[in-house]
Formats: structure tokens, sequence, C-alpha cells
């Protein structure tokens, strides 16, 4: 029998979950309290393991697609004249850039889309979880 798990949240890290333990064989329900995916949020830099995530999963061409194409940032004064710049350097863990920049909302619609699709991935909008219940007396309920 196929292990059953619930995952709280469609964002970034509940659809990547999904995705994963999907191909596990396992049975994934998504619950968000949310009537659909958040399309706004901050920018995100994917850097180090997370760069590595991405194209394990297969996900690099839809991340580069959505690549903001940041070259860096700049402080100016007030008539708009630099007075400190940040350029983005590529296979740098300094930078405060990166060179894969995405917004967040793209990011987790993507990666939505990439665990949607499994037939063992089941996401239920504007549910929220009210309580737990333990149905073996193997596991514990925190």
């Amino acid at each position: 029998m196929p292990l059953t798990i619930l995952i709280s949240g469609a964002g970034i890290a509940g659809s990547t979950l999904a995705f994963l333990l999907a191909k596990t064989g396992a049975r994934i329900t998504v619950v968000e309290k949310a009537k659909s995916l958040l399309p706004h949020g901050q920018n995100v830099d994917i850097q180090g393991s997370a760069l590595l995530a991405v194209a394990k999963m297969g996900l690099m061409d839809q991340v580069l697609a959505a690549n903001t194409s940041e070259k860096g940032s700049q402080f100016v004064d007030a008539k708009g004249n630099p007075v400190a710049l940040f350029p983005m350097r590529e296979d740098s863990a300094v930078s405060l850039t990166s060179q894969f920049e995405i917004l967040r909302g793209d990011l987790a619609k993507i990666l939505y889309e990439a665990a949607e699709v499994h037939p063992n991935v089941n996401y239920l909008f504007d549910t929220t979880i009210v309580s737990l219940y333990c149905v073996s007396p193997k596991y514990e309920v925190f």
C-alpha cells in the first residue's frame, strides 16, 4: 500500500515536496488556504544546492524562461546618480544577486505545474487543516 501524505501549503516548499515524494509512489494531497496560487512575492535567487535541485527535477528550461535577467543592483542618490554598485557575478556565492533570479510567484507556478500533472498528486485550494487524528497505533500525532 503506497504511503499517503498530506502537505499544508502549495508554495515553493509544498510543491517541491509533492513533486519529489510522488516520484517515490506516494499519494500526495496538498492543501492550500488561498483560493489559488499566490502569484506575488519578492525575487528569489537560485544558487548552489537549489540550482542543482532545479536541474535534477528537470525544470531548468522553465526557470531560465522566467529568469528576470537582472544584471545587478545599485544604490542611487536623490538625483539618481549611482553611489554603490552591486553587479551580478556569475558562479559567485558572495554576489548580492544571482545569474538565476526568478520572481517568487513564477517559481511557485513552475513547481506547482510540475507536481500537479503527476497522477499521485492532488491539490485542494481554499482548504484548511482543522484537526488531525491518528488511524494507526504505530504513529503518534504531535
